[in-house]
């Protein structure tokens, strides 16, 4: 017998064992978002957006990944002044850490985890949302069968303990968590579980992640 299952991923990121993150309830300042009251449409400012913002290998706009070991906030409050940023706590299964999260105006596109215990040592990057795009073209919401065109190289996927599958390129920095859905047998091994490029075909980018 064969159970259908859908890999889902909440708008709170897992990674590792899970991470959630403690909401901020400050409201983003009006001039920080792309709700504004003026009678600029949205599709025009939307656009503009998803045009200026891109994270490549190396850096995401002028700025270089990993961080510079600084406090970074003041720096990206500059560089996405069209964004609204802050500086919050990140949970997961071990110990708190802090992150950097990008937002148009209460939804969260993007944000940077860094270590808990070297704070400012940058660990991770998700792209949440298709605002922002990577150096191949790439966005939330693309397909498997996009990263296998715009990407040079074997596609590589992995599937964790959560049914969390990413797909990856040896030598990048920048890999893509992707869902869907597959048929699995009831019995299987979850550890050893190996999704075939035949049940991954129609599956779509959940999250861009960066990482060192």
């Amino acid at each position: 017998m064969k159970n259908l299952f859908k890999i889902l991923i909440t708008s709170s990121i897992l990674f590792a064992c899970g991470v959630e993150q403690k909401k901020d309830n400050k409201k983003i300042p009006a001039e920080k978002s792309l709700s504004k009251t003026t009678e600029i449409e949205d599709e025009d400012s939307t656009e503009a957006l998803l045009d200026s913002i891109t994270i490549y290998e190396n850096r995401i706009n002028e700025i270089p990944l990993p961080f510079p070991r600084k406090e970074m906030l003041e720096k990206l409050k500059k560089s996405f002044i069209q964004l609204g940023v802050t500086k919050e706590i990140g949970q997961q299964d071990g110990p708190d850490f802090p992150l950097y999260s990008l937002k148009n105006g209460e939804t969260e596109i993007c944000f940077f985890a860094m270590d808990w215990e070297d704070t400012l040592n940058l660990n991770k990057i998700y792209i949440k949302d298709a605002l922002i795009k990577d150096e191949y073209g790439l966005k939330v919401g693309d397909s498997y069968q996009k990263i296998k065109k715009l990407r040079k190289g074997e596609i590589k996927t992995y599937t964790d303990y959560h049914l969390h599958t990413v797909a990856y390129f040896d030598n990048s920095n920048l890999s893509y968590e992707i869902s869907g859905e597959a048929s699995i047998p009831d019995t299987i091994d979850i550890k050893n579980l190996k999704l075939t490029e035949k049940q991954l075909k129609d599956w779509t980018i959940e999250y861009i992640i960066w990482r060192k």
